[in-house]
């Protein structure tokens, strides 16, 4: 029996997200309008279930304040059910970067507090152009604070929408396999630095001028550590995690060929609204997705990895993705 908490809902994630889905009660198919046209890429935080409304206040920031002595506040990115997002201006390397800060009772939780400077140990370990570089985790007057690389430019879940919605052509077949290619990168040097990120899905990968920045290692652990924990969102965890079986790379693969069949389809190959029926649909075998409506060179294309449910040790047993 998979060890979990109350039942995780793609409704109801809590934590920071990019700045395009800062609402702190959104599904990843239900993307929220966006402060801007931005995502900024960072670690999202999981720790506190606790309702936004018995958090407190958010932090009172206004542009131009400098906070813990060094970060001049320049734009509002976005807001959240844990706190705000900020771009500032690192006056001691002459740089932007993002920094998230917290809500008071969240910054004063020690738990919390130690769970934070968890994710952040983790997120630092992992250096590669496709993941959001984490910098640093401090605190301004009562408040703690992450800082990493600012990156511009929507997530995937917002091309998505947009795709979905008519807004943009579907994405060309080259470009799915560019932008999963760069994911699966991503993915492979946190599995050589021992990291597994375990929450894959197109609102944590960014596209900034191309370029695709894998963010929120907020659900992250260290490979190996033997946890049999259900985290993630629902429709992209692979189903023997859902069995309650141990946690390896492969189900970060796993979400990455959801990702590609999502950027392909247009839809998902299984929706779960909840965790527990994400479980019940692993425990019962879902049989293959639906076919994908494409043309027979477009369906030539589709991901080997696709999510069918095999067993485990059928699957891709690298540390990584194979292009």
């Amino acid at each position: 029996m998979p060890q979990r908490g109350s039942p995780v809902t793609e409704d109801a994630r809590g934590g920071l997200t990019p700045a395009d889905q800062m609402a702190p009660t959104l599904g990843p198919e239900a993307e929220p309008p966006p402060i801007g046209d931005v995502g900024t890429a960072g670690t999202q935080l999981h720790a506190s279930p606790t309702p936004a409304a018995d958090l407190g206040p958010l932090p009172a920031v206004a542009v131009g304040d400098v906070l813990a002595g060094r970060y001049r506040v320049d734009e509002l990115l976005g807001q959240g059910g844990m706190g705000v997002v900020y771009a500032v201006w690192d006056t001691e390397l002459d740089e932007p970067v993002a920094l998230k800060l917290l809500r008071t009772e969240l910054s004063m939780d020690p738990a919390y507090r130690q769970r934070l400077r968890s994710e952040v140990r983790l997120a630092r370990r992992v250096s590669h152009p496709n993941v959001c570089r984490v910098h640093d985790l401090g605190q301004h007057r009562d408040h703690l604070f992450v800082t990493m690389e600012l990156v511009r430019g929507p997530t995937l879940r917002r091309l998505l929408r947009d795709m979905q919605r008519g807004i943009e052509a579907p994405m060309p077949m080259a470009r799915v396999v560019d932008l999963i290619g760069q994911l699966c990168a991503a993915l492979a040097a946190a599995h050589r630095a021992g990291v597994l990120h375990r929450d894959v899905k197109p609102d944590n990968v960014i596209v900034e001028d191309g370029r695709a920045v894998l963010t929120d290692f907020g659900v992250a652990s260290q490979a190996g550590e033997g946890s049999r924990v259900v985290a993630g969102t629902p429709s992209y965890v692979a189903p023997e995690i859902l069995r309650g079986e141990p946690i390896d790379p492969r189900a970060d693969v796993f979400a990455a060929a959801v990702v590609a069949y999502e950027l392909i389809a247009g839809r998902l190959p299984y929706h779960a609204r909840s965790m527990d029926e994400a479980i019940r649909r692993a425990r019962h075998g879902a049989g293959p997705p639906p076919p994908l409506p494409a043309p027979p060179a477009r369906q030539a294309c589709r991901p080997r990895s696709t999510p069918c449910s095999p067993p485990a040790s059928t699957r891709i047993r690298t540390g990584g993705c194979r292009r």
